[in-house]
């Protein structure tokens, strides 16, 4: 299976995982973006009140924002070495920029 968006990597127990999360985390996020799908549709109301759906949003943003930097620095070094070995074929030119 691609993982072309940088996704998913193998954590040091093997065990796959969101990039950036550990085990228990992927799971809680994969499980709040499950239950605030259903939440969306109407199909049920997950959270007990709105300051218990506020508290695991809060928690939900901080993980994504750790799983969003690390696919980040992923894309970047996977980029720049896809440069770096463009630039060291023979016959390289650099393309001009036109601004």
């Amino acid at each position: 299976m691609s993982d072309d968006l940088r996704l998913w990597t193998t954590d040091e127990q093997g065990q796959k995982v969101l990039r950036g999360l550990t085990v228990e985390e992927t799971e809680w996020y994969q499980e709040y973006s499950e239950k605030e799908l259903a939440q969306r549709l109407g199909v049920s109301k997950p959270w007990a009140n709105a300051e218990a759906f506020e508290k695991d949003k809060a928690r939900w943003r901080e993980l994504n924002r750790a799983h969003e930097l690390a696919r980040a620095e992923v894309i970047h070094a996977d980029d720049n070495k896809r440069i770096a070995e463009e630039e060291a074929k023979p016959g390289f030119k650099r393309a001009k920029r036109r601004y």
